[in-house]
């Protein structure tokens, strides 16, 4: 074995690339957020998993989940660009009930934990609703 090759079971010493592409290869889906303080961000994500979580996952410190996900808390209040809405899932009663109670309740107001997060939401834009 030449003494510059890496043993076996040994990583060489050099860094992979990182790759922006999903596991498939493609490239990964963009949200286009507006946080409280109005500054906008365009964050790719993976599909296949909640809007809340792409959003978290991306660094979105605003967006909290703190119930984890089960429409019980409204700390991933977000309003949806009105275009996007036709191509959402149908609100559940319980996402309904939660956003009455808020102040900043607008027809745009949907729950980022009740929002499957697909390949098919490419490009939507969301912003964080202020918090109550």
């Amino acid at each position: 074995m030449r003494p510059d090759s890496p043993r076996l079971g040994k990583t060489p010493n050099r860094a992979l690339p990182r790759c922006p592409a999903g596991l498939n290869g493609a490239a990964m889906p963009t949200i286009h957020v507006t946080l409280r303080d109005n500054s906008q961000k365009a964050l790719q994500a993976a599909a296949g998993q909640s809007l809340k979580d792409a959003l978290k996952g991306a660094g979105v410190e605003e967006i909290l989940g703190l119930c984890g996900g089960f429409a019980s808390c409204g700390t991933c209040h977000v309003h949806v660009a009105e275009g996007w809405l036709p191509r959402l899932p149908g609100m559940r009663a319980d996402e309904e009930e939660l956003l009455a109670y808020s102040d900043w309740r607008a027809s745009n107001s949907r729950l980022a934990c009740q929002i499957p997060f697909t390949d098919a939401l490419d490009g939507i834009a969301v912003t964080v609703a202020p918090e109550d």
